[in-house]
């Protein structure tokens, strides 16, 4: 089974220790390939627990989570990682991006203590993270939260509402940004990591979000829910510039998440042109589908080399990442995978339509990239002020 397009793997934004990867995942996909039908039926916030889980003790998350304190970990990996799991199936990608998405914040920026309670179960799956940014009335813009954590001789008093947290009705623990008033707009906002585990006496109130692509999502109501000063991770007033740095470090593994999911469309497709019969042979042969194929692998080539390259300056970059970079990856890659998935199907006819196609499935998936991490709009402001637009 090929995943991976080895012209892109040779280029110099890649080393051996990534081509390894890419044969190891390769794999490790064909050992779980019948995993995507035979979990199919069960509740996806079972499966995301399972998963999440299964990751852990298989080492996914061994590199990725806690691998050197304060540091980033290899975002070329992370990509790799997501494009594979993405290609299988859904759930197993999710359950490996909000994982270390929502343990990155303690993993950079926390305290020895944070790091001790939560980092080694989060690596191992024992626990379950969830990373709440999203608010009812803010969106996009992060700067604008609303839910406040009000100063208590014991700690903070929490109150307000967060919404679209992914991995919110099954998680153990969520950092989530709060108002606290260091400043105004984005200086005065603080990052809390809380447990889940003991919310007995109702201070936090979790109500499940069913989206089109099924996962485990949820919102939360905040009603004076008490938290430790030492719950806040880093300085308080910072948590604003902490979470867009996981933000826009992750964002580019949206990216590879969408060409995994092109690739499954491409080569589902492909299967099915070679084998459909039309007047004169195949309907690969045609001049329509040929058309269409040589889109999706321009498209695909362009997502990828834009992934590729905005990974790299993350990992070697002697600037660090680029913002702008990540999120024309990002948007590049989503809105390339909108695109590919509907070709796909539409090569398919009928038969793709129907509820458990392959394309179908990916129809349903593919979507939500194009809205969490920053929505298509976003990155396209971004990439404006990237170019320092007079």
């Amino acid at each position: 089974m090929k995943i991976f397009d080895s012209a892109i793997l040779d280029l110099p934004f890649f080393n051996d220790e990534h081509r390894n990867l890419a044969d190891k995942l390769e794999k490790w996909v064909f050992t779980n390939w019948e995993r995507q039908d035979n979990d199919a039926e069960i509740c996806p916030r079972v499966r995301g627990r399972h998963y999440t889980k299964l990751l852990g003790k298989e080492g996914w998350f061994n590199d990725i989570i806690g691998e050197k304190i304060n540091k980033r970990p290899d975002l070329r990996s992370i990509c790799l990682i997501r494009e594979a799991f993405s290609y299988l199936d859904d759930l197993i990608d999710f359950a490996f991006s909000i994982q270390t998405l929502s343990s990155a914040a303690i993993d950079w920026f926390g305290s020895a203590a944070q790091r001790e309670i939560y980092i080694p179960k989060a690596r191992s799956g024992d626990i379950i993270g969830a990373f709440s940014l999203s608010e009812p009335e803010v969106g996009s813009d992060i700067s604008a939260i609303s839910c406040k954590a009000t100063s208590v001789p014991t700690g903070f008093r929490i109150e307000g509402s967060k919404s679209w947290i992914s991995n919110g009705d099954i998680a153990d623990f969520c950092c989530v940004l709060v108002r606290t008033g260091e400043g105004p707009s984005a200086l005065g906002l603080s990052l809390f990591v809380l447990p889940l585990s003991d919310c007995s006496n109702n201070t936090i109130s979790r109500f499940p979000v069913d989206f089109i692509a099924h996962r485990a999502c949820a919102n939360f109501e905040f009603n004076g829910h008490l938290a430790n000063v030492s719950s806040i991770i880093g300085e308080a007033g910072l948590g604003f510039g902490y979470a867009m740095d996981v933000l826009n470090f992750y964002r580019v593994s949206v990216g590879a998440a969408a060409i995994g999911f092109s690739r499954r469309a491409q080569h589902a497709a492909l299967q099915w042109c070679k084998r459909r019969q039309v007047v004169g042979g195949t309907l690969l042969h045609t001049q329509l589908s040929q058309s269409k194929f040589s889109e999706i692998e321009l498209q695909l080539h362009s997502s990828a080399l834009l992934v590729a390259r905005a990974a790299w300056e993350y990992d070697v970059g002697s600037c660090g990442g680029s913002p702008r970079n990540s999120a024309m990856a990002k948007l590049h890659a989503t809105e390339s995978a909108q695109h590919i998935v509907d070709e796909a199907l539409q090569l398919l006819g009928a038969i793709g339509l129907t509820e458990k196609s392959i394309t179908a499935k990916l129809y349903r998936q593919v979507r939500s990239l194009r809205i969490y991490e920053g929505t298509s709009e976003i990155q396209r402001m971004i990439i404006a002020k990237g170019m320092k637009i007079d």
